[in-house]
């Protein structure tokens, strides 16, 4: 019942407030620290001591009302379409998990049933934000792929030569050589240096239809599921049409591994770990789907695999 009030109050706040000081009350959790919140919601001390007490942020204390400043952000509603998953809504909306979860009661988010109603960050943008979002041509200093879509009268040598591409790479993306307008690209871009994931033991790399970037592994034998990356535990949970999700933040990067094959995880939340350190079990014929975001953008998971 108190938990119930709590996300009245935080719902009645949000749709109260939002549109005057865009900002929301956030509940503190078991886990959280201030660092950890600055990181979820990219903002800095200076700015959360502008919208609270000192003393509230310097003990901290779990289940303590916080403001969050959300810049550039303003709050609308969503109503769940069938086949919605939670994944393809953040992926959709270029939003985070955090805040998501911030905004909305935990229960919708796991079951995310058709028709019901969540709340939504949504950046805010220019004239000339939208036009470069429309034409889908702006490349992103450092991100490890970039979304094209095809347009008319684009060639593979015009691609090639515009995003610095061999062009018998690009035939290999392709798989063909005839381009069709309005057909999405995924062009491989430098990889940053100092960041880089293992494959899962025991398993192969499979194709699957998934809208969102994405590597898929099917296991061949139950095996220790190890972390392909070093990083901090920053949240396990359960994500409809992908199974049980962990995710790992290193730096910039979240890396989330989800399958529905996962069993004995119990790792804690906010847990340092280091490549090949172990997670789970996970069961033989499972998949093992991994995603890696970066700025509330998902990147293409296999410019990063480590060879």
């Amino acid at each position: 019942m108190k938990k119930q009030l709590i996300f009245f109050l935080l719902f009645f706040h949000v749709h109260l407030f939002a549109k005057e000081s865009e900002k929301l009350e956030y509940i503190i959790k078991k886990g959280d620290s201030l660092s950890l919140l600055c990181q979820k919601f990219n903002l800095s001390e200076k700015d959360l001591l502008q919208h609270n007490e000192q003393e509230t942020l310097k003990r901290f204390w779990e289940g303590d009302s916080i403001s969050i400043p959300l810049k550039n952000t303003k709050i609308v509603e969503y109503r769940i379409q069938k086949g919605d998953t939670l994944l393809d809504i953040i992926y959709r909306h270029k939003t985070s998990l955090e805040i998501l979860y911030a905004l909305n009661d935990e229960k919708k988010l796991e079951r995310m049933w058709e028709g019901d109603t969540l709340i939504l960050p949504c950046l805010k943008k220019t004239r000339e934000e939208r036009k470069k979002i429309i034409k889908k041509e702006v490349k992103k200093e450092n991100d490890s792929s970039l979304q094209y879509t095809v347009q008319k009268g684009d060639t593979l040598f015009k691609i090639s030569k515009k995003f610095n591409i061999p062009l018998n790479e690009l035939k290999q993306l392709l798989k063909s050589d005839t381009l069709y307008a309005g057909t999405v690209l995924f062009l491989p871009q430098k990889k940053e240096e100092g960041f880089f994931l293992k494959k899962p033991l025991y398993a192969s790399k499979i194709k699957l239809d998934f809208p969102i970037p994405a590597i898929h592994f099917q296991m061949f034998q139950d095996s220790s599921l190890l972390s392909p990356v070093d990083g901090t535990i920053t949240g396990i949970r359960e994500i409809r049409g992908y199974g049980k999700g962990i995710f790992i933040q290193q730096g910039d990067y979240t890396v989330i591994i989800a399958s529905k094959g996962l069993e004995a995880v119990s790792i804690p939340i906010l847990k340092k770990i280091k490549i090949n350190d172990p997670l789970a079990q996970i069961k033989k014929d499972y998949f093992i789907h991994f995603f890696v975001i970066k700025s509330n953008e998902f990147l293409d998971p296999l410019v990063f695999i480590k060879k």
